[in-house]
Parts: C-alpha cells; structure tokens; sequence
C-alpha cells in the first residue's frame, strides 16, 4: 500500500477507535461517572503509581504483594502515565483507542484478504463491542488481544516472519503467561513450511529468552515462577470444575457469541461446509487439512488452545467473559476470511443482493451492540465506582491509618485507602490460596494478622461477620438494581466459637 493511503488509513483507524473510546467513557460519565469496570484495575493502577513514585514492585511498602502483578508490561506501561502526570482514565483511554486501532490496521493487513474485505475486517474489529469495553477497562486483556493477533499475522503469511512473531509472543508473555500458547501453533506453522530454516530458531531462541526473564523476574520478587494471582484465582473458583469440561468450553465461547462476533462463527462454519461440499468424500479430509488451509486456519487453532485451557482451569464467565476476550481479533479475521470464500460461490446473480444483507445485518449488529455495550459499561463502571470506591474513600477517611483492614477486593482499597490490607482472596499472601474457602481458618487468619476492619459484601460469607457490627454501607442503588448488594464496612469480631488455634501462624 501507498505510505499516503496508509497513513489515510492509519487516521481513520485512530479516528473511529478514539471516538469510541470517548463514547464509552461519555456514557460512564453520564451515568454516574468516569470510573473502571472492575475493581481489578485499580490493582495495576497501584502497583504503576509505587513504581513510577520509586517506592518499588510491591503493593504496600515495604514488600507486600511482591509477586501479584499478572501483567508486569502493563504495570510498567501505566508507570509511565503516572510518571508523566497523566490521569489513570485518560491514559489508559490513550493505550485503548492505540490498540483498537493497531488491531484493524492488522486486519486490514490480513493475509489472504482482498480488496473490499478488508474494509468489512478493519470495521469488523473496531465495532465489537467487548474489545471498546476492554479499551477503557483498565485492564491488559486489550494488549494481550494485540500481542497475540500480531503474533498469528506474522505466522499466517505465505512466508512465515519469525523475529515478529517471536517478539509478539515475548510481549504477550509479559501481558499474559498464556501466551506461550502461541509456541505449538508456531510449531505447527514450522511444519507445515518444511520444518527447515533459520526463522524457526529466531523464534525459538527469542521466545526462550523472554520466557527465562520473566520466571527470573518472579522468582526474584517472590520465589515463585510466576504471579501468585493464577493459582489464588484458579482455587477460588476450583467448584466451577465440577462440570464436564463440554459445558464449561460452551459456556465460555456463550460469552462471544452476544454481539457481532455470531456471524464470525456462521462464516467459518459454512466455510468448512462448503469446502467438505465441494471436495469429493474421499479426499475432503485431506483437502480440509491441506497446508493452505491448515496455515490459514492458524487463529483457530490458537483459539482453540486458549479456550480450552480456560475451561480446564479457569471457566469463568464474569465481566463478560474479559478471559475470552483476547480470542475475538483472532475470530474476526477468521470469520471475514471464511464470508469472502463463502460469497465467492455465490452466483453473481445473487451476489450483490446477499452481500447488501450481510453488511447491513453486521452494520445493525455491530452498531447496536456498541450501543448496549456502552450501556453496560456505563453500569459496570457505576457499580465499581459506588460500591469499591467509594468505599475506600470511606475507608481512608474513618479508619485509622494503621489499622489492619480484611478485604476480598482490594483494587481500589489499595489505591485510595492507606491502611494495612489483608487479601481475603489470596492474591497478595499464599497462604490464603488454601484456605480461601475455609471461613474458620479464614477467622484465624484475621485473628493472627490483627484485623480490626472487614470490607466485603454480605452475601460472600456465611459466617466471617457474623459478629461484627457494620459501621458503613454504600446504600448506592446500582448493585441491588444489578442482582446483588451493597457492601459493607465492619467492625471485625470473631466469633467465640472460632477462637485462634495456637497450630496457626501467618505466613
């Protein structure tokens, strides 16, 4: 392409990314307010303001929380804003509307596109919905999304680029430690060029490289060969295992299919029909596996892996499948690709007025899912806002500053309120993971730590509080209007009956 189009492109990619970007924090704003969706943000937010204000890779000085940041590159990313002077929101508004952009520049880029298609690619994935959603998270699911996607171009084309799918894999891997799942899809991608070259290795060896530092990076700042926040989540929500694994990968892929991204999924599945169809039954199996069509099927394989490992370990669902959601650049492209091939064998009579109904019916899609989805923003962002932080600020204003505070969510806890915090999920101390069920060891756990205070909703235990007295309550209308409740402040009092047990000690 002409560097002049390009660059024309280049701007009207960032263009429509900041206007969306803009228009979901617009409606955060008028709703309640400008905010986060989830309480994990604030996470990030505190470990890039200890480490741009030089106090160190920690939670709380001098050392808490040493190995809790699952996305060290993020952190390091939102130090510089911080650094900077620049407001939390408006940074990560600035790394969003980037992202979003670079994204349709790869799917216009995509290999095997042509012409018009890779128009409907480029809008395709600035109109999803959960990926503005992830923009203006606060989270690295949008960076990871990129990281990856940028990974499966580099091995998609007909001449494999190595150095810029090792480097992509070694950024996803600061981002997320599944990004390594990425390395059998470039396996893959080796064996079908003939297992031969020197490209390989340059993956191989980069890959190997980034991998070494970060188990050292952790190791370093915590013992462990990774961020504690993996095992801490995956016991938390051990019980959602007990379903056949079946049910958990459909649940997960349920939580793509609200929006746009459906007619992905009916384009690769006709994809796949029509190409059975057209190959004779003999020889279908191999034409469908060829190399062509094995290299292009690369994103489908890398969804694939990732969507299984989710159900295998971690098959949530919540924040509208936010684990999930670094699939759907990967699904787009691919969907786009298998509607050219589709449309290709329509008959030219008809061709004009089909492809007429798809693009309006993704237009009316992907536009009123961007409508509804800054409508659920705007409620995800009210009830962080109201429920987590404003409790903090409650938190900072009325406890002193050296009290022990108990909390499950520690987000914006952590940002706002200066009190010594106690992780009830085990994200900053180990020796939580275990008992993370357990409500009478829980207990012991407050006693042994001098917990004075417990920061949680109601509903979360069953008998934690149930000798303390609340001391606030947000009494906000957004999380009983959402199904749940208003969090509590309480004066943390163990029962009698669970006294501490001398066997006990904190780590």
């Amino acid at each position: 392409m002409p560097r002049d189009r390009l660059g024309l492109h280049l701007g009207l990619w960032i263009g429509l990314a900041v206007a969306a970007v803009v228009a979901y924090r617009a409606a955060a704003a008028a709703f309640y307010r400008p905010g986060f969706p989830l309480d994990d943000a604030w996470i990030h937010q505190t470990y890039a303001r200890n480490l741009a204000a030089g106090v160190g890779w920690v939670y709380r000085a001098p050392d808490v929380g040493r190995g809790a940041a699952t996305a060290p590159l993020w952190v390091m990313v939102l130090a510089v804003g911080h650094r900077l002077g620049v407001a939390p929101g408006v940074w990560v508004s600035l790394l969003g509307a980037l992202g979003l952009a670079l994204l349709a520049v790869l799917a216009w880029h995509w290999p095997g596109l042509r012409g018009a298609w890779r128009w409907v690619a480029a809008l395709a994935m600035l109109g999803q919905w959960q990926l503005v959603w992830a923009a203006v998270s606060g989270m690295e699911t949008l960076a990871f999304a990129l990281a990856t996607l940028a990974a499966l171009w580099a091995l998609a084309r007909a001449t494999p680029r190595w150095g810029w799918a090792g480097l992509a894999t070694a950024v996803g891997l600061w981002l997320r430690p599944e990004a390594l799942l990425l390395v059998p899809v470039a396996a893959l991608r080796w064996r079908l060029a003939g297992g031969q070259g020197r490209g390989w290795m340059r993956f191989v060896a980069g890959v190997a490289v980034a991998a070494a530092a970060y188990v050292a990076f952790h190791y370093a700042l915590a013992g462990s060969w990774g961020p504690t926040t993996g095992p801490a989540k995956m016991h938390e929500y051990a019980v959602l295992r007990a379903q056949p694994w079946g049910v958990r990968w459909l649940r997960l892929w349920g939580t793509l299919l609200v929006g746009p991204a459906g007619l992905a999924v009916l384009g690769v599945v006709l994809g796949a029909a029509l190409r059975i169809a057209k190959s004779a039954r003999l020889n279908a199996f191999a034409r469908l596996w060829s190399p062509h069509a094995t290299r292009a099927a690369l994103p489908a394989v890398w969804m694939l892996l990732h969507s299984g490992l989710y159900a295998w370990r971690l098959p949530v669902t919540y924040q509208h499948g936010r684990y999930m959601m670094p699939v759907l650049p990967a699904l787009v492209v691919l969907g786009v690709a298998a509607w050219q091939a589709v449309m290709a064998r329509v008959p030219r009579v008809w061709r004009a007025r089909v492809g007429f109904g798809l693009a309006a019916l993704a237009a009316g899609l992907g536009l009123g899912f961007l409508v509804l989805g800054a409508r659920a923003y705007a409620w995800d962002v009210a009830f962080i806002e109201s429920e987590m932080v404003d409790t903090a600020h409650w938190v900072a204003e009325h406890i002193p500053p050296t009290a022990v505070v108990a909390a499950h969510d520690i987000g914006a806890l952590g940002y706002y309120a200066p009190q010594p915090l106690v992780d009830l999920a085990g994200l900053l101390d180990a020796a939580v993971i275990p008992i993370v069920r357990d409500e009478a060891a829980l207990a012991r756990y407050l006693q042994a730590r001098g917990a004075r205070y417990l920061v949680t909703f109601p509903g979360w235990y069953a008998t934690l509080d149930a000798c303390s007295d609340p001391l606030f309550v947000t009494q906000a209308p957004y999380a009983p209007a959402l199904g749940g409740e208003n969090m509590v402040v309480y004066a943390w009092q163990p029962c009698p009956e669970r006294s501490l047990s001398p066997r006990f000690s904190p780590r």
